[in-house]
């Protein structure tokens, strides 16, 4: 008698199994706060912060100087800028923008911290809240200053239901609210958009923005005669904006995407 169990059964209940899994279950062997204090002291080498957004674009926020000294932090051992996610005073994340595993493997972001918390800035009398996911829309947010809810990764928006801050502390915040998540040219994240209506229903209105479709609606607005080829896989909201440097304009594109959608 074969007692192995049923592949697909399996399958299913790893899927089930990977979204139930508590990221901060561990207790790390490190102290974040000592890290971040470290951290703190390092000088930043000049044009460092441009691996994550482009100069021109930094250049254009009145707000650059606040942000960066309350975000972004230099690791001298990765010899690479990381994002500090606070919550108050209190340390939650440090996330490495490039540095090295044990193998010597290239990582394009190590995670010190909470991976499954969720940064957002939501204000009460806010009508449109943008949900983006990654690092370096965390810091884009907090530089335009809008209303968002910033996952880490994908896992995290996928096992959302589970996530015991985004079900006591957020998701009360966006009661009516405009939801609005702009994806990226990759399957994993237009797949995001379904967690997301799922937990809404009858509870906020949810608009997805197509990054493909952002684009052509950007690149025609502001003249440029449209593009000869598909965008590449993994092109985001970052990507557009340190392509077109104007961030004035790509808030006015974002304006205008969302009332056309609104009205269909």
């Amino acid at each position: 008698m074969n007692n192995l169990p049923n592949p697909k059964e399996f399958k299913s209940f790893k899927a089930d199994l990977s979204k139930r899994i508590k990221f901060d279950d561990v207790e790390p062997n490190y102290d974040l706060n000592k890290i971040y204090e470290a951290m703190k002291k390092n000088t930043i080498p000049r044009g460092r912060v441009s691996q994550l957004l482009n100069t021109e674009i930094l250049k254009s926020f009145s707000n650059i100087q606040s942000v960066l000294k309350k975000c972004i932090l230099f690791d001298k051992m990765n010899n690479s800028i990381a994002i500090a996610i606070k919550e108050d005073e209190e340390i939650k994340t440090i996330a490495i923008h490039k540095s090295k595993s044990k193998e010597g493997d290239l990582i394009k972001w190590k995670t010190l911290g909470s991976k499954s918390y969720i940064p957002y800035s939501i204000r009460d009398n806010s009508k449109v809240v943008f949900v983006l996911v990654g690092m370096k829309e965390y810091l884009l947010m907090e530089l335009m200053e809008l209303d968002y809810i910033v996952m880490q990764s994908d896992s995290i928006v996928k096992g959302i239901h589970f996530n015991d801050q985004w079900l006591e502390e957020i998701k009360p915040q966006i009661k009516d609210k405009l939801i609005v998540y702009i994806n990226e040219n990759d399957r994993s994240s237009q797949e995001c958009i379904n967690p997301i209506k799922e937990e809404l229903q009858n509870h906020s209105q949810v608009l997805e923005i197509d990054i493909n479709n952002l684009f052509l609606f950007h690149i025609i607005g502001v003249g440029n005669g449209g593009r000869a080829e598909p965008l590449t896989k993994g092109y985001d909201f970052i990507d557009l904006c340190n392509a077109y440097n104007d961030i004035e304009s790509i808030q006015t594109t974002i304006k205008e995407f969302i009332q056309m959608e609104l009205k269909q």
